[in-house]
């Protein structure tokens, strides 16, 4: 974990181990030995913390700092620290190395991801080989010890060097550094070292301090009656809302070791959080979450403390698609649910939207599917909301609303005398439901203008015509269905004349007029008058004589023929007006 010494530098520095940037095509993976025993792997103490200073860079460190650079490019960031730099590091004990390596640059991300790939594949088989204890790279972390994590993000640590942007970190344990690992010997190792003793195979050699002709330090041991984690404390899991945290105890020694747990929210309790499991709550949106585990063994207790999670961040609903039940038919209800899986106290709010457009007051879980929804996309959107949870919304898929159907289409039907003259009428039939009719006639085949009303009278254009008519039925809600009339017989004559004539045009009061029929076709026409003073009905003068009276002085007169015979329309004729009555 490089903070102090970049490369510029690392000239000066008599602990540095620099190699240089290898520029070469990228190789095949490192291979190892051809005398590697397989299928065994090796033992693996898991986290080994740095317990002495002896920075000196070792040989299975250097070696596959090396292999590094061959295989993938990128530079030396170092192996070694000097003892008098903060913290604990196993860079001062010459088993961590820095491989420079750029996150920001596509090709480098893709280099360590295949460097990764093959160092943890198979279960981190070649991390067992190489004696690999963690990998930091882009502020997260992989650990051989918590496999089952996968990798984990890390809480910042502010620069970009100290969040492992700019390099990739490794450490490795004290067989896999001093190059003792089957990777390095061939031989699978069984006793793995505890510290810096020389060969494997000693298991009693625990960490001290000393060797450092940097700064001297006092002797520490370990207590082997005491408990003591050789793997600390994590934190399995996404500290989300919602979700659970799990407690990863680490590996004690000696066993038999009782272990209690205490979650951390800002390094202070949480009320009742001492399971192995801890649910990440509303009130720990924003902060940090800790675990704390304590070790007792006889009398002696121990107490480690995980690494901080990042910040708590707000729960993410799970976006199970909304259910509408129903079907998507004019005047049917359709019910809507949100779906599966909402955590406890989740509640929740509906809008039925029309082609994505929210419906004024469809706020319920029902909608009752109106004239306006048919033939249009209709849909449901859900919000969830939840304290602790970002508000999610969810929509059903669009469905198109169809329209009811009539159930009763009759063909439409003429009445009406098929003559010049004739007045014909639409007869729709009986639709079920009632509907609403609209018209338009036809002469062979051809709408015939204006011609939209549910009568028609036949005219001279229409002589020898046939004559239909089509119907169409609308109801909102309903498919719009159109029905068209049989065609007619041709369309005939009418009754035939000549003009109507006044006996007198200039009458005078108290004079007798006539008004003259003409010649009508065919024979036996019978008619019918009425006589109108300045075009206005005049009351009971329906003979063909008129008596002038005393009121039709200073007026205008004229009469109207009405001709009838059975099987042709009325005709009627009009006369000129007279000229003013004296």
């Amino acid at each position: 974990m490089r903070t102090l010494i970049r490369p510029f530098v690392a000239a000066a520095c008599a602990l540095l181990v620099l190699l240089a940037p290898v520029t070469q095509a990228r190789a095949t993976n490192p291979a190892p030995p051809k005398t590697l025993q397989t299928p065994g792997i090796d033992a693996h103490l898991g986290y080994i913390a740095q317990k002495t200073c002896t920075p000196s860079a070792k040989p299975g460190t250097t070696a596959l700092l090396k292999a590094l650079i061959k295989t993938w490019g990128g530079s030396s960031w170092g192996i070694s620290r000097f003892c008098s730099s903060g913290g604990t590091s196993e860079h001062k004990e010459g088993r961590a190395l820095d491989w420079h390596m750029d996150s920001r640059k596509a090709k480098d991300r893709a280099k360590v991801a295949d460097m990764v790939k093959w160092m943890t594949a198979n279960n981190g088989e070649v991390a067992y080989r190489l004696g690999v204890m963690y990998i930091i790279w882009n502020q997260r972390i992989w650990s051989i010890y918590y496999q089952e994590l996968g990798w984990r993000k890390m809480a910042s640590r502010g620069s970009w060097t100290a969040n492992h942007k700019d390099h990739v970190h490794i450490s490795l344990s004290w067989d896999g550094a001093m190059a003792q690992t089957s990777w390095w010997t061939g031989q699978v190792l069984t006793v793995p070292q505890l510290g810096p003793c020389g060969k494997s195979g000693r298991p009693a050699c625990l960490p001290t301090i000393g060797r450092s002709s940097v700064k001297s330090f006092a002797h520490v041991t370990v207590d082997p009656f005491s408990p003591y984690p050789s793997v600390v404390p994590a934190i399995g899991g996404s500290a989300r809302v919602g979700l659970t945290l799990k407690a990863v105890a680490g590996t004690w020694m000696p066993d038999g070791s009782t272990l209690t747990y205490q979650w951390l929210r800002d390094g202070k309790a949480i009320t009742d959080a001492t399971g192995t499991e801890y649910v990440v709550a509303a009130a720990d949106v924003g902060h940090a979450i800790k675990l704390r585990v304590s070790a007792t063994l006889g009398t002696t207790t121990v107490t480690k403390t995980s690494d901080e999670t990042t910040d708590t961040v707000k729960g993410i609903f799970p976006t199970p698609r909304p259910v509408v039940t129903g079907d998507y038919v004019f005047s049917s209800k359709l019910s809507g649910t949100p779906g599966l899986g909402f955590p406890e106290g989740t509640s929740f709010g509906y809008q039925w939207q029309r082609d994505g457009k929210n419906i004024a007051g469809a706020t319920a879980a029902e909608y009752d599917l109106t004239a306006s929804d048919v033939g249009h996309d209709l849909r449901l959107r859900v919000r969830a909301s939840l304290a602790g949870y970002t508000t999610d919304y969810t929509y059903t898929k669009a469905v198109e609303v169809q329209p009811l159907h009539f159930t009763a289409t009759p063909e439409p039907t003429i009445d009406g005398i098929l003559r010049v003259g004739g007045r014909l009428t639409s007869v729709p039939g009986d639709w079920q439901p009632t509907a609403v009719f609209t018209y338009v006639w036809y002469r062979n085949g051809k709408a015939i203008k204006a011609a939209t009303k549910a009568g028609y009278t036949l005219t001279s254009s229409d002589l020898g015509k046939a004559i239909t008519v089509r119907v169409r039925a609308t109801l909102p809600g309903y498919q719009a269905v159109s029905r068209l009339s049989p065609p007619s017989v041709k369309v005939q004559s009418g009754l035939t004349s000549a003009s109507a004539k006044l006996s007198d045009s200039t009458p005078r009061v108290g004079q007798a007029i006539t008004v003259t029929t003409g010649t009508w076709k065919p024979s036996g026409v019978t008619f019918g008058y009425q006589w109108y003073r300045n075009g206005v009905v005049i009351d009971g003068a329906i003979e063909a004589t008129y008596t002038v009276t005393a009121a039709d002085k200073g007026k205008k007169l004229s009469a109207r023929i009405t001709g009838s015979l059975t099987g042709y329309p009325d005709a009627s004729r009009t006369t000129a007006r007279s000229s003013t009555v004296s």
